[in-house]
């Protein structure tokens, strides 16, 4: 679908509500084709579920083999899309840089945001009520992460899914 004006998707309402525009987990590709943006370099062929996934810019959508939405995913924060058909207002997603997990749950805090924390061997997760995921690792810096523990953990992905 070719729009007139960008849509506009800000990610402290996503953070809330799981809302993403009027896409939801669930929805046919048919029915996102013929309400939202087509993807990037949309074909016929992407309708089939030889395509799991759908992406808008930085932005991906995951399909089951039914061509049911499943996830709507990045791991490009510092690239979210801000262009002509996809505008992201980024809230305190535009300093990745800053993005550690104790960071991001003041923020959550700060907003009323209610999550459920979950440590792995991998990492941290935050369970989000709106259906988000957030991922965090640890940073680069091993050192820091030593004298820092998980707090100090980087935000590495987004995901609303089932």
């Amino acid at each position: 679908m070719h729009l007139p004006h960008p849509i506009d998707i800000d990610l402290l309402v996503f953070c809330k509500s799981g809302r993403f525009d009027f896409v939801k987990l669930g929805q046919t590709k048919a029915w996102i084709l013929g309400n939202f943006l087509d993807p990037d370099d949309f074909t016929p062929d992407m309708l089939s579920p030889r395509w799991p996934i759908w992406t808008y810019d930085r932005l991906e959508f995951h399909f089951d083999a039914d061509n049911r939405l499943t996830a709507i995913y990045t791991d490009y924060l510092a690239e979210l899309p801000h262009n002509t058909r996809l505008q992201v207002k980024p809230w305190i997603f535009a300093h990745v840089e800053q993005l550690t997990l104790l960071y991001v749950l003041r923020e959550l805090n700060a907003e009323g945001i209610d999550y459920e924390k979950q440590t792995g061997p991998l990492g941290v997760g935050l369970r989000l009520r709106s259906g988000l995921r957030l991922s965090f690792t640890p940073p680069d810096e091993l050192a820091a992460e030593m004298a820092e523990g998980p707090n100090a953990f980087r935000l590495m992905s987004l995901c609303l899914c089932e």
